[in-house]
C-alpha cells in the first residue's frame, strides 16, 4: 500500500485556524434587537432598530467574518411593527380631526329636535349668540348682553358695552366683547369690564382659532395670543375689511367675492369660489353655501364639491341662507328655515315660523339649539326625549 505524502505543518495549521475561527458579532446587529424589543415601550427605539437592522444586514452580507443577521432581522420586524402602530394612530387622530364628513349618520345627527318660542325679556333686536361650554351669552343691538345656562331663563348683564357689540366670542377662557376699538371681558357677576388695552384699529370681526384672536381690519388682519399685544397682517388684493373665519390651522379671508387662505399668516392663497356664498370652516375643511338657493359646498382636493342642493334632499325647500354658522359639533345654515348636520351628510330642517322669519344667530350647547332674532326673539330646538 502507497503512502500518501504527508500534510506540510503550515496548511495543516491554516486549516484548523480557519475551522475553529469564530464569527464576530456585529454590534449593530445586537443594537437592532435591543432597539425593536425596547422600542415596544419607548417609541422612539424603533426607528433605531429600523436604522441599526439595516446597516447590520447590509455589512453581514459583505463581510463573512461578522455574524447577528438574525437579531438584525428580528430588530427590524419589531421596529415596522410599532411604526405600522404609531401610523395607524396617526391616521385616525387626522382622520377625526380633517375629515369632514362620513356616510354614516351618527346617532345625533338622527335624533328628533322639537322646535319652541321663549318668551321673550327684551323688544330689542338680538344680534348674535354663543356658548361657552356652560352658559349661552347673547347680545342686544344697542350693546347689552344676557346669559342663559339652559337657553329658556334668561338674565340681563348689569352692565352695557355702550355702542353696540361688532363680536361676541369665547376663547382662551374669556368672553370678550369687542365694540369699535374696544375690548369688554364678561365676569361671572353680571358685570362688562372694559380692558385697558385697545385694538390697534377698528375690528370688522373678531373670532378665536384655538391658538390667537384674529380680527378682521381694512386691507387685512390683527394677530394676538392675548388680546393686549397685537401684530398686524396684510393680505394682498384686499382692499377693505375682509369676512374671515377660521380654526387652528387655515384663516380664510373674503373680500367681495375673492376667497384668500393662509396656514401662517404670510403667504396667502386665492382660491376661486361658487358665487354669491357665504364661506366658514368647520372639522378642517372650507365649507361654502349659495346664499340665495342654498347649495352647499366643500373644498376637497383643490376643487370644490357640491354636497346638497334642494331639490335632491329636500333640507332647505330652495329658501335661502343668511348664515352657516358653526358652533358644538355642529354645521348650521340659517335663513328662512333653519338646517343642521354633525357628519355633513345627514341633515335635519325645520321652516321657522313667520313671526321668527328673521333670526340672526344660533348657538349649540348643552344638547340643545337656541336661535335669537328680531325683537328680542329666542327660538329653541331640544331633542324630543328632553320633552317628554
Amino acid at each position: 500500500m502507497e503512502k500518501l505524502p504527508p500534510i506540510p505543518d503550515e496548511l495543516s495549521e491554516n486549516k484548523i485556524n480557519q475551522s475553529h475561527q469564530e464569527k464576530k458579532m456585529h454590534p449593530k446587529a445586537e443594537a437592532a434587537l435591543v432597539c425593536g424589543i425596547t422600542g415596544i415601550f419607548i417609541t422612539p427605539l424603533a426607528f433605531v432598530a429600523i436604522v441599526f437592522g439595516h446597516i447590520a444586514r447590509s455589512e453581514i452580507q459583505s463581510d463573512e467574518s461578522l455574524k447577528g443577521k438574525n437579531q438584525a432581522v428580528i430588530g427590524l420586524i419589531l421596529g415596522y411593527l410599532v411604526l405600522s402602530v404609531v401610523l395607524a394612530c396617526v391616521i385616525l387622530i387626522l382622520a377625526q380631526l380633517f375629515w369632514p364628513a362620513g356616510h354614516k349618520a351618527s346617532k345625533e345627527s338622527t335624533e328628533t329636535f322639537s322646535f319652541l318660542p321663549v318668551k321673550s325679556v327684551v323688544d330689542e333686536d338680538i344680534t348674535t349668540i354663543i356658548y361657552d361650554g356652560e352658559k349661552f351669552i347673547a347680545a342686544l343691538k344697542y350693546g347689552r348682553l344676557m346669559t342663559s345656562v339652559n337657553g329658556i331663563n334668561w338674565e340681563i348683564s348689569l352692565t352695557d358695552i355702550g355702542d353696540g357689540v361688532d363680536s361676541l366670542l369665547y376663547g382662551n377662557s374669556k368672553i370678550i366683547a369687542v365694540s369699535g376699538q374696544k375690548l369688554f371681558v364678561y365676569d361671572d357677576n353680571r358685570y362688562w369690564k372694559e380692558m385697558d388695552e385697545k385694538v390697534p384699529e377698528p375690528v370688522g370681526r373678531l373670532i378665536w382659532t384655538g391658538n390667537e384672536f384674529v380680527g378682521s381690519i381694512e386691507k387685512g388682519i390683527l394677530v394676538s395670543s392675548d388680546c393686549i399685544n397685537w401684530e398686524k397682517k396684510m393680505i394682498p388684493g384686499v382692499g377693505g375689511v375682509p369676512e374671515i373665519s377660521g380654526d387652528a390651522f387655515q384663516i380664510t379671508a373674503d373680500y367681495h367675492g375673492r376667497l384668500f387662505v393662509t396656514k401662517d399668516f404670510i403667504s396667502w392663497e386665492e382660491i376661486e369660489t361658487p358665487r354669491q356664498k357665504l364661506i366658514t370652516i368647520w372639522r378642517g375643511q372650507l365649507w361654502a353655501s349659495h346664499h340665495i338657493d342654498s347649495l352647499l359646498y366643500t373644498y376637497k382636493k383643490s376643487k370644490w364639491e357640491h354636497i346638497l342642493s334642494p331639490p335632491a334632499s329636500g333640507v332647505w325647500s330652495g329658501a335661502g341662507t343668511d348664515s352657516i354658522i358653526v358652533s358644538g359639533n355642529y354645521l348650521m345654515a340659517l335663513g328662512e328655515n333653519f338646517s343642521w348636520t354633525n357628519d355633513g351628510y345627514n341633515w335635519g330642517s325645520v321652516k321657522l315660523p313667520h313671526e321668527y322669519s328673521y333670526m340672526y344667530s344660533v348657538a349649540y350647547g348643552d344638547g340643545r339649539f337656541v336661535l335669537v332674532g328680531d325683537f328680542g326673539k329666542i327660538y329653541i330646538g331640544i331633542k324630543a326625549l328632553e320633552i317628554n
